[in-house]
């Protein structure tokens, strides 16, 4: 993931709230296992082979893997060790966005009290959710594939943080309803959507995809993709 980061080869600078916006510490190597039958992540490894550099100025990689077993989820140490353990005492949630995000959403996350972020790579985004170093991952257009997702969502799976797929919706597919849902993601089951367009394509997640830590804020982004979603249909109306 992130691999325009890792071409492009430049070591980003933190941002003071231990996010980096770009650079190779946003590359991530993510192997998920899903279930057959539903389809469910269930094995998540996320590698970050630039995490930091050593006193010689060389890379040094961090690994988080997790497994979403019910009743009991087993995570790496590194998880419990890299969280932000101040998250809940921050005066605003923040939200990480894509660079490319819509003006629309970032203005209405805006005058809901969210601070938008913006950092590169959807396992890294997702991953900073994880590590609750964020309150919010939002994606509102479908450019991100199932191998983007799979491995961070089995992470998440195991700290009982839903990853939330918001079909339906001018922001990320061409086939509107008039009924759009909130749903989970099926990684055995292709996208009929957008099946016609080839092999790959039937891969791609065609909804909005968000995750949240507080339910609360949950509810805010869902409100705000309904919003946008009522609005996109009366323009085509």
């Amino acid at each position: 993931d992130s691999t325009s980061e890792y071409i492009g080869g430049h070591w980003g600078e933190e941002d003071g709230s231990g996010l980096v916006p770009s650079g190779l510490q946003c590359v991530c190597v993510l192997i998920g296992v899903h279930t057959l039958a539903e389809g469910a992540p269930v094995v998540g490894v996320v590698n970050q082979p630039f995490h930091h550099l050593d006193h010689r100025g060389r890379p040094v990689g961090r690994c988080y893997w997790a497994v979403a077993s019910i009743p009991s989820p087993v995570m790496s140490r590194s998880i419990a060790r890299d969280e932000d353990k101040a998250a809940s005492q921050r005066r605003r949630p923040i939200v990480l966005l894509s660079v490319g995000e819509s003006e629309a959403v970032i203005d209405m996350l805006q005058n809901k009290g969210f601070e938008v972020k913006f950092a590169a790579g959807a396992g890294y985004k997702l991953l900073c959710v994880v590590l609750q170093r964020v309150d919010v991952y939002l994606l509102s257009k479908g450019t991100t594939f199932r191998w983007d997702t799979c491995a961070p969502h089995a992470l998440l799976a195991a700290r009982d943080i839903p990853l939330h797929r918001f079909r339906d919706i001018s922001l990320s597919v061409t086939a509107l309803s008039s009924t759009p849902e909130v749903g989970a993601l099926n990684y055995a089951q292709p996208d009929g959507v957008l099946e016609s367009l080839g092999p790959s394509a039937k891969w791609r997640n065609s909804g909005c995809l968000f995750a949240c830590l507080n339910p609360v804020h949950a509810a805010a982004v869902d409100d705000i993709l309904r919003t946008l979603a009522v609005a996109a249909l009366s323009d085509l109306a």
